[in-house]
């Protein structure tokens, strides 16, 4: 494992960030291989779930699932393993159930796309992940870790965390989701969603939940919650920084949290976005918490973009809620808000066909919220990349060789590192050499000119639109 300065902690992923950093997964469990497109047998992904411990996969593609996958105890899965794109589809009627549903402490979610499809007319609700405990006995959900995920085409949110259970303390608590996609709820007006119809929401931090970290995550294309954040009658503490929202339809994110801080977050409305739309950051709608603010910008349809504070986002009645310094939590380096656009759109997801569309709709401000998958193409092919040579336990030859080792030694030795070969193999998958590069930011545009501001910061204008700022006055 890694060692986290930030948290003082042990981390199986090593650009792991925020609450959930600490979370280890499947570490020292069995590695069982995915082998087949089945919803069920051996060999599939639902069988691998069952196992435990640290799922890698020998093929690529659509894993369509006749029901539900449930995940209750404590697992890994390494997508990035597979050779090509891995996304689960749901081939059942709705019932409710979510794609995913994760009701077990310590889990790692990296590389995987959850789209469950388009429903039938017998279909009810589906998140595609569900993060929390709904049974009459519930159960402690905590150091969850989502990394490079793709999650969409879901009807009511497409993630969300809850427990059912009333208590004193949250039950679901330590997550961090980051350098994810969160796109295209299923706005499906026909049979009407349970709760009414056009529900295309993206996501609901719901009651029983506290320490949640969101950091370079996109969520495009819905009608509200980007996120919405509402704890019930406890606690909820929460960061959002370096996100990139796009295409919200009525409102800006709802932010009822004890301690928030809502950081260097890029804001762009798309074609049919409510220029008017506010933060809502009232428990309840009556009742203020303290929320903290910095560092965001906001480009509404059609003009160029600004920083924005508590005047342009917050209600009158609502801004004694503000405070000046940020909370206290386990964050990483924030950047700016213009340069988490960048790195958002190149990096966020598993980087299949359809976070490319969606990552052009953001740049270009095109697209808008969908009823169906079919309204954008359905589910595109995925093709077969060749993988790269590893062992039995898809750790990779060039990483051995890097060590002086022999191909099939004990996964779960460590090296002078302290850190497992297994981990320091799934690292390699995404940076050969094991070592977690910066993110280079974008070449300079030349026709780009920045400007020193009032605002605690720098903003790059193009120069015709400089040029459109002065004609305005």
């Amino acid at each position: 494992m890694w060692f986290d300065p930030v948290t003082g902690k042990l981390k199986a992923i090593q650009s792991a960030e925020g609450f959930g950093a600490s979370t280890l997964g499947g570490i020292d469990g069995p590695i069982p291989h995915v082998t087949n497109r089945n919803s069920s047998g051996e060999g599939s992904l639902r069988a691998a779930v069952a196992i435990g411990g640290c799922v890698v996969f020998d093929i690529e593609g659509y894993m369509g699932q006749l029901s539900g996958l449930k995940v209750a105890k404590p697992l890994s899965i390494f997508g990035q393993t597979a050779p090509g794109k891995v996304v689960v589809r749901s081939d059942f009627p709705r019932t409710g159930n979510p794609c995913m549903w994760i009701n077990t402490p310590e889990v790692v979610l990296q590389y995987i796309g959850l789209r469950p499809g388009a429903p039938s007319r017998s279909s009810g609700s589906q998140d595609a992940l569900f993060i929390g405990s709904v049974t009459d006995e519930p159960v402690d959900v905590f150091n969850i870790l989502i990394d490079h995920g793709s999650f969409g085409w879901s009807i009511d949110e497409v993630t969300s965390t809850s427990s059912h259970k009333p208590s004193d303390t949250a039950l679901t608590h330590n997550i961090t989701i980051q350098w994810s996609s969160i796109s295209e709820s299923l706005d499906f007006p026909e049979p009407p969603h349970q709760k009414g119809s056009r529900h295309a929401y993206g996501t609901l931090i719901d009651k029983l939940t506290d320490k949640v970290t969101f950091h370079h995550d996109l969520w495009a294309h819905h009608r509200n919650r980007l996120p919405t954040l509402e704890p019930d009658w406890q606690p909820m503490r929460a960061d959002i920084w370096n996100c990139l929202l796009y295409d919200w339809i009525d409102a800006l994110p709802l932010l009822r949290g004890e301690q928030i801080n809502f950081m260097s977050n890029f804001m762009k409305a798309g074609p049919n976005s409510n220029p008017l739309a506010m933060m809502d950051t009232k428990k309840n709608r009556n009742v203020g918490y303290p929320l903290y603010l910095d560092g965001n910008i906001r480009q509404l349809f059609g003009a160029i973009a600004l920083p924005v504070g508590a005047e342009e986002l917050i209600l009158p009645g609502e801004r004694g809620n503000l405070v000046d310094v940020p909370h206290d939590s386990p964050r990483g380096e924030v950047t700016g808000a213009m340069a988490a656009y960048e790195d958002v759109l190149l990096h966020a997801g598993i980087g299949d066909a359809v976070d490319v569309r969606i990552a052009n709709d953001v740049r270009n401000a095109t697209g808008s919220v969908i009823d169906m998958p079919s309204d954008v193409g359905g589910y595109p092919p995925i093709p077969h990349v060749p993988s790269i040579p590893s062992d039995s336990n898809k750790i990779p030859l060039a990483y051995w060789a890097s060590v002086d080792m022999a191909p099939d030694s004990n996964p779960w030795g460590v090296g002078q590192d302290n850190v497992p070969h297994f981990f320091k193999g799934m690292d390699w998958y995404n940076n050969p050499g094991g070592i977690e590069p910066p993110i280079d930011p974008p070449p300079p545009d030349p026709t780009e000119i920045t400007l020193d501001i009032l605002l605690d910061g720098k903003l790059t204008l193009k120069t015709e639109q400089l040029r459109e700022l002065f004609q305005r006055g």
